[in-house]
């Protein structure tokens, strides 16, 4: 038998601060162990896998062993968040759904560009019966069942309309288009829009709540009601008045569909994060430490900005311990998570020693 969630019930009440504000000694303090590749965790992607992924031959009941084993390795790390489940977050579920071919290579899988012409792409809405959308339903349900006494299933990783655009289009050719076809790319951002919503509407028809609410897997978060992650990597390359006529109100529909959602950003798009925070339907933001790019000093403007809007703050990387003193003395923990990722638990004790020094 899986054993149950420690201190479930404390958990539960440090996230609805986590949320709605109040008195906090720290942030919640959570560890990823297992790296960055998502691949890795599941041994059943070998019964599934040559060069492409065919959704007949990928059954969930081959997968649940790896489940169990990842979830019970992952307890160990006694942490402050809670554990859940999410189907195989290395497969770009939502763009092959959409029709992207897709490479799998080494620890990784992608999706190809589509490169479909707009006349191709008209009207396009997500595929109410589309082999891979029940695909991705049939390992949701399961691993709700699975696991839904003990702990949350939720989405995996999902690609925002920008990134869709680009994988449809071609991102190069993407970008021309925010340029020299104006109105078709608002009208396909638009419908890409839709079928997001719809894909997210689609996962709750077969999900319990847990503990009275939902969960985001990748980071770690519960929330009260239904809550939705969400990102747009693609703005990495547009400018901030691009983002704002094409993408701004895509956002703030997305949002608004759902009681939480959690938008996720890299380094690369922080520029652009003032206006970001214009939509004020997102009341949780991700901001990744990159492997290259900003550390967390050069993050600090940035992070600050989010909690000064008086939204919720996820902070995700490769922490080192001396980052974690500039997280203790520059922001404020009730409305903060960070998740350290680690390779293995044998990194984890000196930065719970080091956690216990700073905030007790």
């Amino acid at each position: 038998m899986l054993p149950r969630q420690a201190k479930l019930n404390e958990k539960i009440e440090r996230y609805k601060v986590f949320w709605n504000g109040g008195q906090a000694k720290r942030p919640i303090m959570t560890f990823d162990v297992g790296g960055f590749h998502f691949f890795e965790r599941y041994e059943g992607m070998r019964q599934a896998t040559s060069n492409i992924l065919v959704p007949e031959k990928m059954d969930p009941k081959n997968f649940l062993a790896d489940y169990e084993k990842f979830y019970e390795y992952s307890l160990k790390t006694e942490d402050d968040g809670l554990r859940g489940v999410c189907p195989i977050a290395a497969v770009p579920w939502l763009e092959i759904i959409l029709g992207c071919p897709h490479k799998i290579s080494g620890n990784s899988i992608w999706a190809l560009e589509k490169k479909a012409s707009f006349e191709a792409l008209d009207g396009i809405r997500l595929p109410e019966d589309n082999p891979w959308l029940l695909k991705y339903l049939e390992f949701l349900s399961a691993l709700n069942n699975r696991f839904k006494d003990i702990a949350p299933a939720s989405q995996p990783l999902i690609r925002g309309p920008s990134d869709l655009h680009g994988a449809l289009r071609g991102h190069e050719v993407a970008l021309i288009d925010l340029m020299t076809r104006q109105e078709e790319s608002k009208k396909l951002l638009e419908n890409l829009t839709s079928s997001l919503i719809d894909f997210f509407n689609r996962q709750y028809e077969v999900l319990d709540t847990f503990a009275g609410g939902y969960f985001q897997e990748q980071y770690m978060v519960w929330a009260p009601d239904k809550i939705i992650r969400f990102q747009e990597d693609a703005t990495a390359n547009y400018s901030p008045k691009l983002y704002e006529e094409f993408l701004l109100e895509q956002d703030r529909r997305i949002a608004a569909a759902f009681p939480y959602a959690l938008m996720h950003l890299h380094n690369s798009s922080l520029f652009i994060l003032d206006l970001i925070l214009q939509n004020e339907e997102i009341n949780c933001f991700e901001i990744n430490k990159d492997a290259t790019g900003m550390d967390v000093k050069a993050e600090l403007p940035y992070l600050k900005m989010v909690q000064e809007k008086g939204r919720s703050l996820v902070m995700r990387g490769a922490y080192t311990l001396e980052e974690l003193s500039l997280i203790k003395n520059h922001l404020d923990p009730a409305k903060l998570l960070v998740q350290t990722v680690l390779s293995d638990l044998k990194e984890l004790n000196p930065y719970k020693e080091e956690i216990d020094r700073l905030w007790g």
